[in-house]
């Protein structure tokens, strides 16, 4: 019988992660970043407008207005200073969580993203927007970067 090894961006369980390390990155500039909410589209080009309720921590809400005119809202569902933090939309049937962690390694700065869809149709879901949500949060994480090098 023949076993296929799992790669670790593939989906399992209406889950995806995948992990990235980052050289001449710090972990301060980073976190800072991505808790500065209101100034999200200083770094993320695809965003027009981004707002948070009350500070970054549990039970926020942030609101973002993307460039196509689309507002979406999320709830801070998690918040680990300084190591991670997960955002949340309620779908019909679902929630998308979204999951950002940083954590020093040897070899630099691991930024893992997480992407877990849950809920009676959260496997349903994701074969919609899945994979479209989860590229986008690579290239959000390659842009904090960016910026955060600058």
């Amino acid at each position: 019988m023949k076993t296929n090894k799992l790669n670790k961006d593939m989906w399992k369980n209406c889950e995806k992660t995948s992990s990235k390390i980052f050289n001449n990155i710090k972990h301060e500039n980073i976190w800072n970043a991505w808790k500065d909410v209101n100034n999200w589209n200083k770094w993320d080009n695809n965003i027009n407008i981004s707002e948070i309720k009350d500070n970054f921590q549990k039970d926020a809400e942030i609101t973002l207005t993307y460039n196509s005119q689309k507002t979406e809202k999320f709830i801070l569902s998690e918040v680990d200073d300084r190591k991670s933090f997960t955002i949340k939309k309620s779908l019909i049937g679902a929630e998308v969580f979204k999951t950002y962690s940083i954590e020093e390694v040897q070899d630099g700065l691991k930024i893992t993203m997480i992407l877990s869809i849950k809920g009676i149709l959260g496997c349903i879901w994701e074969k919609f927007i899945g994979e479209n949500v989860f590229s986008s949060m690579q290239e959000e994480v390659e842009r904090v970067v960016k910026f955060c090098s600058e």
